[in-house]
């Protein structure tokens, strides 16, 4: 056990801990307070959302972005949505919302989040600037409601996609359960999307490996359908990984960025939540080919397309048998 989680154990023995967090995401929110004093709170069209389904690399790309000087990562608020706004409380993991639709709590509680008024141990447990210029939100519960955040707010969209065997593989590693009633009892977006394939999700609700892909193949088409006639920057992880200077910088670039300095050993470590980083240079390549390539291992060839099938069904078309992205 490292110091860090002794720390804990020792505070929740004197049940210290939650006084000592809200202390220290206080601490680290004096320099907006100050900053919201002398000219006003961020609009939430300044914001940037990074989105894309669980385990597809969100983390390890926010904190790419986060070494821009400047940037403040807010980590998944949508985590703690009842927190903020108590009638969310029986909401779906991953709300669907129609971005023509009227949804005052959401529309009320997502100004909130995009002006960094959600914020939490959670959220804020690695500060990135005190006195930042800009607000990075990392959410993988906002991906059947972009469309609507986008027309709404107008912040700046990034969406990141990664093989769906190798997501459905990292969340079965990991122990990752899944409801598919989150998504079957949500009306419109069954109504929007699934209503022809109810029943065989239905069948496959016990089956772990099914519902993940499911899940994702959902997620990644609305998302794809919602942001297909509005502004965003689509990337994948598996290109990320290869090119991460290039495929960074053309992000950057699109982002207002350009020329802004990162940190070149971010490119190279892990994030907190994954076991392996991805490597850079030619040198590297072959060694992030197989890594990129792992769930071929960690998946039965039957389980492996299965996950595809899904995906085929639901028209997400980005990849195929092999490890890379076959469109974008």
């Amino acid at each position: 056990m490292n110091i860090r989680a002794r720390a804990k154990v020792a505070l929740n023995s004197l049940g210290l801990r939650p006084a000592v967090e809200r202390g220290l995401v206080e601490a680290g929110l004096l320099g907006e307070r100050v900053q919201r004093l002398v000219r006003g709170g961020p609009e939430p069209s300044q914001a940037i959302v990074l989105a894309g389904s669980g385990r597809s690399g969100t983390t390890w790309l926010s904190d790419v972005l986060s070494t821009v000087p400047g940037t403040q990562r807010i980590f998944e608020p949508l985590r703690q949505a009842p927190r903020w706004e108590p009638a969310l409380a029986t909401s779906a993991r991953s709300p669907y919302l129609r971005p023509e639709g009227d949804y005052p709590r959401w529309n009320a509680l997502l100004y909130k989040v995009l002006t960094g008024r959600c914020r939490t141990y959670w959220t804020d447990s690695r500060r990135t600037s005190f006195f930042p210029e800009r607000l990075l939100i990392k959410e993988i519960r906002a991906n059947l409601m972009l469309g609507y955040v986008h027309d709404h707010f107008g912040p700046r969209i990034v969406y990141l996609l990664r093989h769906p065997c190798a997501v459905v593989a990292s969340r079965i590693r990991l122990g990752w359960r899944i409801n598919l009633g989150d998504l079957l009892r949500q009306e419109e977006l069954v109504e929007d999307h699934l209503s022809g394939w109810v029943p065989h999700m239905e069948r496959a609700r016990n089956d772990p490996v099914a519902s993940h892909a499911i899940w994702w193949s959902v997620e990644s088409r609305v998302a794809a359908l919602q942001l297909a006639t509005r502004r965003h920057f689509r990337s994948y992880y598996e290109r990320l990984v290869l090119n991460p200077r290039e495929s960074v910088g053309e992000m950057l670039a699109w982002l207002g960025l350009e020329g802004s300095r990162i940190d070149e050993e971010r490119f190279k470590r892990s994030s907190h939540t994954t076991w392996a980083g991805g490597g850079d240079g030619a040198g590297d390549r072959e060694v992030s080919i197989q890594r990129l390539s792992s769930w071929k291992r960690q998946l039965s060839a039957e389980e492996q397309r299965l996950v595809l099938d899904w995906a085929s069904r639901l028209d997400v078309t980005h990849y195929g048998d092999d490890p890379l992205p076959v469109s974008g």
